[in-house]
């Protein structure tokens, strides 16, 4: 309650008496604390929508049709573009220089085309967080207002590089798969004739001169090497034996064993391990030929020298990461999406088999690898394994 007094005088100046005016503030205090609490949850839940805007993965927007320009931008788009946001506000097309040439008339249309209803894009873009050429996926959801008229739209954003490549890696193991099938099936049968072939060549050779014999023999051979690498393919692993081992270890002895082929070939080959590096649940024979077979295949790429550099680290999900670098010319994305295909190679008399042996062996391990490569700048292949933590 509140109390006004007024005095009243007589001529003289005497008081004469007072005047007491009272007020009931009870509903008044009432109404402002209920609006200084309606002020808090306001400015808890702006601050808890910053907090979730601010920190997740995917990008949100919201664009104003009318005006034409972004209302809100989230920080993660800044982290994915490598863009200001500042700029994007200012200039927000610059996100269409970023789209790969083929997808953009897609995009454009998808941005600038009205919808009443929510709509989704699949699209490729040159740059993701990570530097690489990657996907994305951006839904649109229209935002009426009290008279259903749509004059905003929510974008959410995300990138589904990694989901594209784990597709990619499903196809590749269906297709190793089917060839396994297949060597399952006839490698014996073709092996054991063609050793008999092989047999009574060898003695027309010994007892003919005939120079058409030794060549016969060359791609019989060729033959025969290309059916035991189907043999191999075709092994059942369930009988490997996992055991928990220290990757560093194991890549230092390749280096050992590959340093002599290296530096017959002017090739140096540079370690560079992360000594807190978590054990791995594997088959040491096993990840040392699929990291033989890279380091082979980095040396074929330097026919004038060079260096491979070989790393381990830790990802941000706790699996063990193995990197093979090399100063080679690089491929075209083209030639980059079809390693791994059976009889597909980039050496002149390769035949694919034993890369697409690589994609076996770490599949079997529940890991992945997955090759970058860029014309003039080398190739990378990363392979990733589980973890002893991720597994237990």
């Amino acid at each position: 309650m509140s109390a006004t007094i007024s005095p009243i005088y007589e001529r003289t100046g005497r008081v004469f008496l007072c005047l007491i005016l009272t007020k009931d503030l009870t509903e008044y205090y009432e109404t402002r604390r209920l609006v200084e609490l309606q002020n808090k949850v306001i400015a808890e839940r702006e601050r808890l929508l910053l907090d979730i805007t601010e920190n997740i993965t995917e990008m949100i927007s919201l664009f104003d049709l009318k005006l034409n320009k972004f209302l809100y931008i989230s920080p993660s788009y800044e982290k994915f573009f490598n863009i200001n946001i500042e700029t994007l506000y200012e200039k927000p097309e610059i996100i269409l220089e970023n789209c790969h040439p083929e997808d953009l008339p897609n995009v454009v249309e998808f941005f600038c085309k009205p919808t009443n209803g929510t709509k989704e894009l699949e699209y490729r873009v040159l740059k993701n967080k990570s530097g690489e050429p990657g996907w994305m996926t951006t839904k649109v959801t229209p935002i009426a207002d009290e008279y259903g008229t749509i004059n905003r739209w929510i974008n959410i954003s995300r990138d589904i590089t990694e989901l594209k490549k784990r597709e990619q890696m499903i196809r590749k193991w269906d297709k190793l798969s089917a060839v396994g099938q297949l060597a399952a099936g006839i490698a014996h049968e073709v092996r054991n004739p063609l050793t008999s072939v092989k047999g009574f060549m060898q003695l027309l050779a010994q007892e003919t001169n005939n120079k058409y014999t030794d060549i016969i023999l060359s791609e019989l051979e060729r033959i025969e090497f290309i059916m035991n690498e189907f043999l191999i393919l075709a092994k059942p692993h369930q009988d490997v034996q996992m055991k928990l081992s220290n990757i560093n270890e194991v890549l230092s002895e390749v280096v050992v064993f590959m340093k002599p082929e290296a530096l017959l070939y002017s090739v140096d080959i540079h370690q560079d391990f992360d000594k807190n590096l978590p054990f791995v649940q594997c088959e040491p024979k096993q990840i040392k030929q699929v990291i033989i077979n890279l380091i082979k295949n980095a040396i074929d790429a330097m026919p004038s020298g060079g260096n491979i550099y070989l790393t381990t680290s830790i990802t941000s999900d706790s699996q063990v990461a193995i990197e093979v670098r090399d100063e080679g010319a690089g491929m075209p994305i083209e030639r980059l999406e079809r390693l791994g295909e059976p009889f597909y190679s980039n050496k002149e008399k390769g035949t694919g088999l034993g890369l697409m042996m690589c994609y076996k062996i770490i599949e079997n391990h529940e890991g992945t690898i997955h090759f970058t490569s860029r014309e003039g700048d080398g190739t990378t292949a990363r392979v990733l394994l589980p973890s002893a933590y991720n597994l237990s």
